[in-house]
């Protein structure tokens, strides 16, 4: 980010995770939530990602703002 952040990932199923300069670390989307398995982004105005539908052929975008 800009500001010198970081969003990442610390595996499959854990969530998206915040990195701020001072390198404290958060929790920024719960794993039950936020998978690795699809695309995801981070922009200006929140997270953008696909995730699995109940239907299994099935993906859905999911915007969350911060």
């Amino acid at each position: 980010m800009a500001d010198g952040s970081l969003y990442f990932t610390k595996g499959s199923n854990q969530g998206l995770w915040h990195r701020a300069t001072t390198g404290e670390e958060t929790l920024t989307i719960p794993g039950d939530i936020f998978g690795t398995r699809y695309s995801w982004i981070v922009g200006p105005t929140g997270a953008y990602f696909y995730s699995r539908t109940e239907t299994v052929d099935s993906v859905s975008l999911t915007v969350i703002t911060f």
